[in-house]
């Protein structure tokens, strides 16, 4: 860049003269050539000349006014005399008065070096300004600075031993002013001064450039507080330390407020995995941000499988039954958009494919007045879902159990009708078959009369009587009966290699086969082989590590068509069935009667490969007594009996085994006829039928101990509560339950009227 000299000369010839003269030297300049004050000035304010050379001597301005008005405008701009005459003393005064320089006209050869010195001296001047006022702006901006932190600005000496820090009154009072580094040091917190020492010296000795570390110093209340340093370490060109320069900051506020928040974190971390139910926090696009572990152990997986994934892909997908779920029609996903939504019912999947009835709530999570997710809070409802369909089915028993005690009082009259006639059958002919017949008969009658006995037992709940039972013996006696049932079907029986006895009730659990075989019949309509086996089995119970061989395993297999998965899961409810003419009561009879046994059940089966059911019951070392024998010997001091009874062929059928025993019968057939025929014919016994149509028999028997109290009553019943109810109001009172047997009768008499 060109040089802007400004000349002031009145005279031309000089003006030219010095303008020859510069040329010779250099080219990189402008020459301005003024002769006025007025020129001067204006040449001064526009062109901004980077020097000025004037002569001494001017008509009407002299260089000393022209000095003066530089120096008023820019008291650094190079100013040179350049004059023909100046005397010693004059030219020591125009320097004094500031001009920088002064050459005589004739010796303008040094003019060129005159200004070259005098320009550089102005740009260094101009450097020197420069640094001054970044300096001065520098020191201003620290300053300001020191006033505006709270922090404390130090620095260490490495060489003086020294630590300089800003007097900030906030900090503690030992590290104000300059100290001495050890005093600095002592302000740490005693167990933290090793760790600080250890780490300025890995610091220092490393190579780094820079430091930082927290710890806690004495404050000037004599509290200890949490600072944090940052230092930088500088260094000569060898790499030496010599000085550190850093800043201190006051954390103690922060970190009481960190633990704070990390003791209210932890104690909602605390409360969340106590709760049993499962909570998850998931964002506007449904991706899980928090889980509690029992949410994350309901739904199969881990939190770590959880976190950032979508919660409907991976625990909602589909519907009961595996239906797609469009994540679109999902609540919990459209929650933060509709707002909350309330406890509904929903199906949750686990990571192996199962699923779970889960009660879920949304609950949205407003930030800045504007939703930014939903806490899901869901529990397994499975158990609940069983006591719903525990209590349903005890609803349902009740029904039953009224329903069944009306049935069974029915049904034990129709067999009342058939039996005496089958045993009078017995006992009156000697044929072989016809004896056979009539066994068949009794035998099937007394098996009618234990399912009705059953049947009220399963609908009132009541435990079974528990007896020595032969299982070879049992399974014998249950081929005849179920050879009929299967009719068709291919029935294999494999009794025990060794004798077994279990404790149990021998009806019952006929019963149980019975049902089993028919479910096994129904399950093969094209023919196929049910297999009864029994053997000793090595049972190891739920907690156990021991096997147990002290158990029976029974089990009844088919080759039918096997269970569907959803069958499964109801079979054992009553009143569920998957026949059409079914009853519902088979399966959940069989698995009470097991229950009450003590024993367990199972079933393995898949469609198109038939059923086992197996049962596991406990085995027992006591022989099984002697089975009832019908007792021939019918005498009794009988000779009259009175038979209240409206049924009509259960009163024929009475009357036909009293008969054949020697007992005159008389029969009326409701309660407001009983007093007359006492009257008339003076009876040594009433056989009196409890459930009569005009009025209960107990009532009757109020009225007959009344009048006849030494008169003998026999209740008879087709429901077991209401005999046993019976015998307990006199002495000479018995109650048998219909269908009951001749001989059982005469027994009941010989027990009254000793």
């Amino acid at each position: 860049m060109k040089s802007v000299i400004l000349l002031l000369e009145d005279r031309a010839t000089d003006a030219e003269l010095v303008a020859r003269t510069l040329t010779r030297a250099a080219s990189d300049f402008e020459l301005i050539h003024v002769d006025s004050e007025e020129s001067f000035v204006a040449a001064l304010r526009d062109r901004a000349p980077d020097l000025v050379l004037a002569d001494y001597h001017l008509p009407a301005f002299d260089g000393l006014a022209a000095l003066r008005v530089v120096r008023a405008s820019d008291p650094y701009l190079p100013f040179i005399f350049v004059s023909g005459s100046i005397g010693e003393e004059l030219a020591v005064q125009t320097l004094r008065n500031g001009a920088t320089d002064y050459v005589l006209k004739d010796n303008l050869t040094r003019l060129p070096s005159a200004i070259g010195r005098a320009l550089r001296e102005r740009d260094e001047q101009q450097r020197r300004l420069a640094a001054e006022k970044a300096l001065l702006a520098s020191e201003e901006r620290f300053r300001y600075a020191m006033m505006a932190t709270h922090e404390l600005i130090w620095e260490w000496d490495l060489a003086a031993g020294t630590i300089w820090t800003n007097l900030d009154r906030n900090e503690p009072a030992t590290h104000q002013g300059v100290r001495d580094a050890g005093e600095a040091m002592s302000a740490i917190h005693p167990d933290d001064r090793k760790a600080v020492a250890e780490s300025l010296e890995r610091a220092i000795a490393g190579g780094e450039g820079r430091w930082s570390g927290e710890h806690r110093v004495i404050a000037a209340d004599g509290t200890y507080r949490r600072v944090v340093n940052h230092g930088l370490i500088m260094r000569d060109e060898r790499g030496n330390a010599t000085r550190l320069i850093g800043a201190q900051m006051d954390v103690n506020a922060q970190r009481e407020a960190e633990e704070e928040r990390n003791r209210l974190a932890h104690r909602n971390e605390l409360l969340l995995e106590s709760v049993q139910e499962g909570i998850a926090g998931v964002d506007k696009q449904g991706r899980v941000m928090f889980v509690n572990a029992a949410g994350a152990r309901m739904l199969g997986r881990t939190k770590q499988e959880l976190l950032g994934r979508s919660f409907h892909e991976t625990s909602h997908h589909s519907r009961a039954g595996s239906a797609p779920f469009p994540a679109e029609e999902c609540p919990i996903v459209r929650a933060a958009d509709v707002g909350e939504v309330r406890a509904y019912e929903t199906i949750l999947w686990r990571r192996d494919g199962t699923s779970f009835p889960a009660e879920v709530d949304c609950a949205v999570v407003i930030d800045g007045g504007r939703p930014s997710g939903v806490v899901v809070t869901f529990a397994d409802i499975s158990a609940r879902r069983a006591l719903e369909r525990q209590i349903e089915q005890a609803r349902r028993i009740n029904g039953l159990g009224r329903v069944a005690a009306t049935m069974a009082h029915e049904f034990n009259n129709v067999l009342m009708g058939i039996q005496p006639f089958a045993e009078v059958l017995r006992r009156k002919h000697g044929d072989p078959e016809i004896q056979r017949i009539a066994a068949q008969m009794l035998s099937s009658t007394q098996r009618g009369k234990n399912i009705t006995h059953e049947i009220l037992r399963f609908a009132a709940g009541s435990e079974v009587e528990l007896a020595p039972v032969d299982v070879s013996a049992l399974l014998a006696r249950s081929a005849e009966e179920l050879g009929a049932v299967l009719a068709d079907i291919e029935l294999r029986l494999i009794p025990p290699d060794e004798p077994l006895s279990i404790l149990g009730d021998e009806n019952a659990l006929q019963q149980v086969l019975v049902n089993l075989a028919i479910n096994a019949r129904d399950a093969m309509p094209q023919g196929g082989t049910v297999t009864i086996a029994a053997r000793r089995a090595v049972c190891a119970e739920s907690g156990e590590t021991e096997a147990r061989p002290d158990w029976l395993e029974l089990s009844v297999t088919d080759t039918g068509s096997g269970m569907a998965p959803a069958v499964i899961d109801r079979m054992f409810e009553p009143m569920f069935t998957t026949k059409r003419k079914g009853n519902g009561l088979g399966l959940a009879y069989a698995h009470q009667i097991i229950t009450r046994h003590g024993g367990t059940i199972s079933v393995d089966t898949a469609v198109g490969r038939g059923t086992r059911f197996s049962f596991s019951l406990p085995l027992t070392l006591a022989m099984p007594g002697r089975r009832h024998v019908v007792d021939d010997d019918l005498a009794t001091n009988v000779r009259r009996a009175l038979v209240v009874e409206d049924d009509e062929s259960v009163a024929a059928a009475t009357c036909a085994a009293l008969d054949f025993a020697g007992v005159a019968a008389e029969v009326v057939y409701s309660g407001a006829e009983v007093e007359r025929a006492i009257e008339r014919s003076r009876p040594d016994v009433v056989v009196l039928d409890i459930g009569l149509p005009d009025e209960n028999g107990f009532s009757v028997y109020k009225r007959i101990a009344a009048r006849w109290p030494d008169l003998p009553v026999v209740f008879a019943s087709g429901h077991v509560a209401d005999t046993q109810i019976g015998g307990s109001l006199a002495a000479n009172t018995a109650a048998i339950t219909k269908p009951y047997r001749i001989d059982e009768l005469i027994a009941a008499f010989r027990q009254i009227t000793r």
